[in-house]
């Protein structure tokens, strides 16, 4: 167990007398006065976007609310018009009214999954509410916000229950508050807008007091931060101002490296992470420093998205979204790239008119024009990520470390690789499915063999300690890098596994494992998941989409389903995929070679 310093003892123990305080007394709300954030107006955002696709797909998505039709990570999900907002729609469970240090939320049986759950009280569907009252002018979506927030304040007193119990939940929430004060506030009932003010002071004491300084300081602390600051320029509050953009400049520092890469290792969460930096930006004058870092974010995110523009999946994926949480998870980045690109003119970042929708026109209040820059092939050393092109063909392969502390967010895929080209995917990552809807698919999912690489005697990488966290964390190191291939090594658990990848032609590449360790039989298997439809050439050779064949080093085993033979584009669903493994009884030292034929 980790040694907490006298520092962080002392924070913890005021931060709980001042929380069970309010257990007896509610904090107190002065006089409040709203100064109005620095964003855009609403009006002229909704008429940049009068006719475009984001109008047509909010109108659709605001009626649905109406109709008690949600939709959390992309599923429909039918709450009725009567909201229980404690309840997991999925699995139908729902917790009680505990005081919030006391809800076992990570526990599925008792609380059912806490991420659907808090998807939902993130309020983000409000935002959707507002941006439709401003295309249509129709009192009828102020009036369910004005409904939806009122039943949610009934259901959740401070500071009870599980949509109390994460500081970072209560920074989104008061985030879409403030984004339905900022497009639709002239439209609401003056009565109930106070009583939203009241209660969103509240998230801010509550946050201004509960900064996850010392538990998941990454992109918790970080989006609380981003909402503390911006709380503190609604309410003209001096204090919470300077608290959260403090945290925000020391993060930055932190939690991005110098190469631009998230420490975590995880490419979705660098989505969140570059959003959250992005908006601070917005609302608060930011200087040379910052920006650069901020542009280094972008670039590393758009080399990760690469030909096809989308995020490979290496790490956790939690399906959510800072801002906009619709349409394909895989393509998030592409709107937070637009916006950097058009925040840092000098960037050099791709952008289009489409993808300024969801988020540029609404933070900075204009539509790019397009422009693309060219993907090439790159070693990111901090981040151990290397990008790999030829021709229209790329390769993603992590050959990183794991990340800090226990490595929440790592899964056990070190040198494991994607290939696709701009017309479809070959090998791909399969994703991450769940936190806590049972450890064993948990596992599975963030385990060596759901990715593109080599296990010895089933084992993983690391060993799985619990949903977030690892022990054993393997070492990684870079051999060598160049445009044409990597080579890179990874040891764990007394194993050294060795994979080259390099270019032998333009469609030729070959793909060589090694694996050395103790002496003795040892089980080796290697997995190949593939993005499109699979089938048997010969034996020992298959084919993988129209343009790819795979020539094997022994005899595969095909499948889908099962254990391995699964994909998941969104948080909480998967769908079947094929999986081609192989397996070997061997001595070491073990050497294979794979060669994928690629038809341009």
């Amino acid at each position: 167990m980790r040694r907490r310093s006298l520092r962080e003892i002392r924070t913890r123990l005021v931060q709980e007398a001042r929380n069970l305080s309010w257990l007896l007394r509610s904090p107190r709300i002065p006089e409040l006065t709203i100064t109005p954030l620095p964003l855009p107006d609403g009006k002229s955002s909704a008429a940049l976007l009068c006719g475009r696709i984001h109008e047509r797909e909010t109108l659709a998505r605001a009626e649905a609310l109406l109709r008690g039709e949600m939709e959390i990570f992309g599923q429909p999900v039918l709450t009725g018009r009567n909201i229980e907002w404690r309840r997991d729609y999925r699995s139908g469970r729902a917790s009680g009214l505990a005081y919030f240090r006391r809800v076992p939320y990570l526990d599925f049986e008792r609380c059912g999954d806490h991420k659907a759950v808090w998807e939902l009280n993130r309020h983000q569907h409000l935002v959707v509410l507002a941006q439709a009252y401003l295309y249509t002018r129709e009192c009828r979506f102020p009036e369910e916000i004005a409904r939806q927030v009122e039943s949610w304040i009934e259901q959740n007193p401070f500071p009870l229950g599980i949509n109390w119990a994460s500081a970072l939940e209560v920074a989104f929430r008061a985030l879409s508050w403030m984004w339905v004060e900022h497009l639709a506030g002239d439209a609401l009932e003056a009565g109930f807008r106070r009583r939203m003010h009241r209660e969103l002071y509240r998230h801010g004491v509550y946050l201004r007091n509960n900064l996850s300084i010392y538990f998941s300081a990454n992109t918790h602390l970080t989006g609380e931060a981003a909402a503390l600051h911006a709380l503190g320029c609604l309410f003209s509050e001096a204090e919470w101002k300077a608290a959260g953009a403090a945290v925000l400049d020391r993060e930055l520092i932190r939690q991005i490296r110098s190469d631009g890469s998230y420490f975590e290792q995880s490419s979705y969460y660098q989505v969140y992470s570059l959003d959250i930096f992005l908006f601070h930006s917005l609302l608060r004058e930011t200087g040379p420093d910052y920006r650069e870092r901020l542009a280094k974010m972008a670039g590393f995110l758009e080399a990760c998205m690469g030909v096809r523009r989308e995020i490979p999946g290496f790490g956790d994926d939690d399906g959510g979204r800072f801002f906009h949480p619709y349409g394909p998870r895989r393509a998030f980045g592409r709107a937070s790239v637009t916006a950097a690109s058009l925040f840092l003119p000098g960037a050099g970042l791709s952008s289009t008119p489409e993808d300024s929708e969801e988020i540029a026109a609404w933070w900075l209040g204009t539509l790019a024009g397009a422009s693309y820059a060219a993907p090439a092939s790159r070693l990111f050393p901090d981040a151990g990520l290397a990008m790999i092109h030829r021709g229209d063909w790329q390769i993603a392969m992590d050959a990183g470390a794991f990340g800090p502390w226990p490595s929440g967010h790592s899964h056990a895929d070190t040198l494991s690789f994607t290939l696709c080209s701009a017309a479809e995917e070959i090998l791909i990552d399969p994703g991450t499915y769940t936190y806590v809807a049972g450890a064993a698919a948990r596992d599975v999912f963030r385990g060596t063999a759901m990715h593109n690489t080599v296990r010895v005697d089933g084992l993983d990488q690391a060993a799985p300690s619990g949903p977030f966290r690892w022990e054993q964390a393997p070492e990684v190191t870079v051999k060598g890098f160049a445009d044409f291939g990597i080579k890179a090594e990874c040891r764990y658990r007394g194993f050294v596994h060795t994979r080259e990848l390099s270019w032998a032609g333009a469609g030729r590449l070959a793909v060589t494992d090694e694996v050395t360790g103790p002496p003795g039989v040892h089980v080796v298997e290697q997995f190949w998941h593939a993005g499109g439809s699979v089938s048997f050439v010969t034996a020992e050779s298959i084919r993988i989409g129209q343009r790819v064949e795979v020539i094997l080093p022994g005899r595969p085993v095909l499948s889908s389903g099962g254990e391995f033979g699964w994909r998941s584009d969104a948080y909480g669903t998967k769908t079947e995929a094929e999986v081609i493994a192989l397996r070997w009884e061997t001595t070491l030292p073990w050497r294979a070679e794979t060669v994928f034929l690629l038809r341009t």
